[in-house]
């Protein structure tokens, strides 16, 4: 991700995702280079736009123990509705959020195996 800041950002992976911080730095004009985030099992990495680097929003496909629960945190964590929580033919629950910088996050829980 390339989030015009990444301060930010990461605060909303916290309080949305249960997000944790695993590593950040930054340079002494405090422009956050590199960070690395757990989210869930996956580690998202960033670093601000700067220089020839332009913003960059992303989309994200993340399973959860619990879809509706985790889409309502995200709302009370400032996203905005981009799907509700709905069950699809391929045997997953899911919902979508849209983060204040621009990134959507399509949140799962896979609910049956289904024959594809």
């Amino acid at each position: 991700m390339h989030p015009l800041r990444a301060e930010p950002v990461i605060s909303f992976l916290k309080r949305a995702f249960g997000a944790q911080e695993l590593a950040k730095y930054a340079s002494p004009d405090g422009v956050v280079h590199h960070a690395e985030i757990r989210v869930r099992d996956s580690v998202v990495e960033m670093g601000e736009a700067h220089g020839k680097y332009a913003p960059m929003p992303t989309m994200f496909y993340l399973y959860v123990p619990n879809v509706d629960g985790v889409y309502r945190t995200a709302l009370a964590a400032g996203a905005s509705s981009f799907q509700e929580p709905a069950d699809e033919s391929y045997g997953d629950r899911t919902a979508a959020v849209k983060d204040a910088f621009g990134n959507t996050w399509y949140i799962a829980t896979h609910i049956k195996d289904v024959a594809m």
